[in-house]
C-alpha cells in the first residue's frame, strides 16, 4: 500500500509536550494511535495513559513495553509491537491509518485496554496496601 492511497490529513494535530494537564488529557481523548519510538523508558506511563483513554498502542518490542502489554503471555498482543525499524513502523502505521479511516482501528478487540487495567488505582491500591503491610 502506498501512503497517498489512504489520503492522510497531511498534519499531526499535537506534537510533544502539552502545557497543562488538561491539554494533555484532552489530547489523549482525541488520540487514535499512540506510537512510541523510545530508546529509554522505565514504565511507559504515557503509553498506559493513552491506552486507558482508548488509543491503539504501537510500541517497539523492547524496554518496558513487552512486560506492560504481556508480550509472550497473552495471545494477540503481538499486533501492538513493531521490531524497532522504520520500515516496520511505517508498514504498521499505514495499516492503522487505513483502519482509523474506516473507524475500525480496534477491529472489535480492545485487549490492550484490558491488559493495562492492573494499573488503574482501584486495582493497584489493594496490591500496594498488601505489599506495604507485608513488611
Amino acid at each position: 500500500m502506498q501512503w497517498n492511497s489512504i489520503q492522510p490529513a497531511g498534519h499531526i494535530d499535537r506534537w510533544g509536550y502539552q502545557k497543562t494537564r488538561a491539554q494533555y488529557a484532552q489530547a489523549l481523548t482525541e488520540t487514535d494511535v499512540i506510537v512510541s519510538t523510545a530508546q529509554h523508558e522505565f514504565l511507559g506511563i504515557s503509553v498506559i495513559e493513552a491506552i486507558s483513554a482508548g488509543a491503539y498502542p504501537l510500541v517497539p518490542n523492547r524496554l518496558a513495553y513487552p512486560e506492560v502489554l504481556d508480550l509472550g503471555k497473552t495471545d494477540g498482543v503481538d499486533q501492538f509491537f513493531y521490531d524497532g525499524s522504520v520500515k516496520a513502523l511505517t508498514d504498521k502505521l499505514l495499516i492503522l491509518a487505513r483502519d482509523a479511516k474506516d473507524n475500525n482501528i480496534w477491529n472489535g478487540d480492545n485487549s490492550a485496554v484490558k491488559l493495562i487495567q492492573c494499573f488503574e488505582w482501584n486495582n493497584l491500591v489493594p496490591v500496594l496496601d498488601k505489599a506495604l503491610t507485608s513488611f
